[in-house]
């Protein structure tokens, strides 16, 4: 019944930045709750259509694609979900669930989590949480240093060691800011929206397939070549296939 129940989460909310829900959000939560996904979907898409994003759209959005089957879609939103809100933990879940229902259940490399955090800090909070960070610990290490000052302290051994401290730690945090950033803007990843395809060995319909990918498989895009992409699989597997049978993650790449 897990799954049941995730996918009944929908978290009927929208952004703080909207001052009142928009007819659509209001439609799409009603079919929702009488059961009707598809109708739900397509009052979300319109959203999107609009210009509205945010974490909650796509989670909810996600939520309609799973309970309808359409597993390819589903996937792509709540991935795009968690680029916005990296660390969202219903929209982890609901995405691990469809994950295991795909035909294709590629296995990565084993990697310890703590490691994999390390390489990818995005994950678990965007660039500019990184960064405010930085910046708030050197507003910090300003005004301790503004205070041992005024009162004679900023020679004595344990506040400059306590200043350093500070300093260090806000100079740790901006440079995992820039470094997210980095990796947020190489963060190409891309979903199979297509039931099959095949993976080429190069970008020519007439090379020999690696292997074929099916709907919902995760690519990570390494090269652009006219209308073809050059993947890489969770596995380490690359190979070519084209533009049109894959769609980003990332909606403004």
């Amino acid at each position: 019944m897990r799954n049941v129940a995730l996918f009944a989460m929908a978290i009927f909310c929208l952004n703080t930045a909207f001052a009142e829900l928009p007819d659509e959000w209001k439609q799409a939560e009603q079919a929702y709750a009488k059961g009707q996904v598809t109708e739900a979907a397509k009052a979300y898409e319109r959203l999107l259509a609009q210009g509205y994003q945010s974490a909650e759209l796509y989670y909810n959005l996600g939520n309609c694609y799973a309970r309808s089957k359409q597993d390819g879609k589903a996937v792509l939103a709540y991935e795009r979900a968690l680029r916005l809100a990296p660390g969202d933990e219903a929209a982890a879940g609901n995405l691990e669930i469809v994950r295991n229902r795909l035909e294709d259940q590629i296995e990565g490399f084993a990697e310890y989590p703590l490691l994999k955090r390390i390489r990818n800090p995005q994950h678990l909070w965007p660039s500019g949480v990184w960064a405010s960070l930085g910046m708030s610990l050197f507003w910090v290490a300003l005004v301790f240093w503004l205070w041992a000052r005024r009162t004679a302290r900023q020679t004595q051994p344990a506040v400059r060691f306590a200043l350093a401290g500070i300093t260090a730690a806000g100079l740790f945090l901006a440079a995992v800011g820039g470094f997210s950033y980095l990796r947020e803007r190489d963060w190409r990843e891309a979903i199979v929206m297509e039931r099959q395809i095949a993976l080429h060995i190069a970008p020519d319909v007439r090379s020999p397939e690696a292997r074929s990918l099916h709907e919902g498989a995760k690519v990570f895009i390494a090269e652009t070549m006219d209308q073809w992409y050059k993947v890489r699989l969770e596995n380490g597997d690359e190979g070519w296939l084209k533009r049109g049978q894959v769609e980003l993650v990332g909606s403004r790449e």
